[in-house]
């Protein structure tokens, strides 16, 4: 049995991999990889109610020191850049009705394609 305005199926890998660099740093590399069925998001059939199949890619690599109290990063979300709506209604936050748009018709569940850099620092023990 499913749960309606559900997909079926949906599957997420989060492989993680960490190396040493000498006696003092690591490196750590990491994905998010999610797969889904499509699904319906309302009873309405309207077209703009019909989530289909999708998959998202985000990845990671960071090098730290071994006592882990400071981290330097570099990342990429979203690198399948799909655009999957998440409500079937209008919004009044939205300037637009255009599912095409990021900002169109119900709330999306992607921003886009996007990449930066994160530093964390630990204070404290």
């Amino acid at each position: 049995m499913s749960l309606p305005y559900n997909p079926e199926w949906s599957i997420s890998l989060n492989p993680d991999y960490r190396m040493s660099l000498g006696s003092n740093y690591e490196l750590h590399f990491g994905a998010n990889i999610r797969f889904s069925d499509g699904c319906w998001i309302s009873d309405n059939e309207d077209p703009r109610n019909e989530v289909g199949s999708f998959a998202r890619v985000d990845l990671g690599v960071g090098f730290a020191p071994m006592d882990g109290n400071w981290e330097a990063a570099l990342y990429a979300r979203d690198l399948t850049d799909e655009r999957v709506t998440v409500g079937g209604q209008p919004d009044f936050q939205h300037k637009t009705a255009d599912p095409t748009l990021y900002d169109g018709f119900g709330n999306t569940r992607e921003r886009g394609r996007r990449y930066g850099v994160q530093a964390t620092y630990r204070f404290g023990d």
